[in-house]
């Protein structure tokens, strides 16, 4: 086969993948909103330590920390996986390393540091790029860090008189949120090892102006119903700092 024939071989064969990752979507960055989640890092241990032989990294007791800024079409989840071309570049993030380490922490002891960063940015951060206060990964994470001190949960929900320890109504904590933001959050929750839902995380949104907006009509998961949360009860856990 002549070179020529190689490279128009070669040509075919990559748009034919390129063309493939689209159908699968994962190549699509067509997004609505932005959806920031902070968690709550005793629960992030806990849910990670029902699984066997896992165990945690040290982690900041008195705060929400952030898990990612996520680009989301209205009704499902992602997109997802947006460049291929432009993975997570640690020395990108050298100079913000120790506030990532706080506020944006692995609580799960597994991989290097920056492997939930790597994760977040190759999965979400790639999908935001066309907004231009994010588009680079030192963009994309001092966002993060941005949002996370301007909107600190746990004096958010404080204010609101919902605090670690204690047990409330999904309408409660939906509400104290909103009663501070003025807009619909996300509620998650996980179910504990004595099976009671325990609150993992609220998710904020925002437009591509960066503007906090209600998260109406985002999915929870693939079968969220419309529903703003995955709840599986009534009453919630806000489990106490451990």
């Amino acid at each position: 086969m002549s070179s020529t024939s190689t490279l128009t071989l070669a040509w075919i064969l990559s748009i034919s993948f390129f063309a493939s990752m689209v159908n699968l979507g994962l190549c699509s960055n067509e997004w609505d909103l932005l959806i920031f989640t902070q968690s709550w890092p005793t629960s992030v241990c806990d849910s990670w330590k029902q699984g066997k032989g896992r165990s945690c990294r040290a982690y900041p007791k008195n705060i929400w920390t952030v898990h990612g800024i996520w680009p989301t079409k209205l009704g499902t989840v992602g997109p997802g996986n947006c460049d291929y071309r432009n993975p997570f570049n640690p020395s990108a993030v050298k100079g913000i390393e120790n506030e990532l380490d706080y506020y944006w922490t692995n609580v799960h002891n597994q991989g290097a540091k920056t492997s939930f960063w790597s994760h977040e940015w190759n999965k979400h951060g790639t999908c935001a790029t066309s907004v231009p206060e994010l588009s680079t990964q030192l963009k994309y994470f001092n966002q993060g860090l941005e949002w996370a001190k301007k909107y600190n949960m746990v004096n958010i929900l404080g204010a609101a008189g919902i605090k670690p320890g204690q047990e409330f109504t999904v309408q409660n904590i939906r509400n104290g949120i909103k009663s501070v933001v003025n807009k619909n959050p996300q509620i998650i929750c996980y179910v504990n090892s004595q099976r009671k839902s325990a609150l993992l995380e609220v998710r904020l949104c925002f437009n591509k102006n960066l503007e906090l907006v209600d998260c109406d009509g985002t999915a929870v998961g693939k079968n969220s119903g419309g529903q703003l949360t995955n709840c599986r009860s009534n009453w919630v856990l806000y489990p106490a700092a451990n």
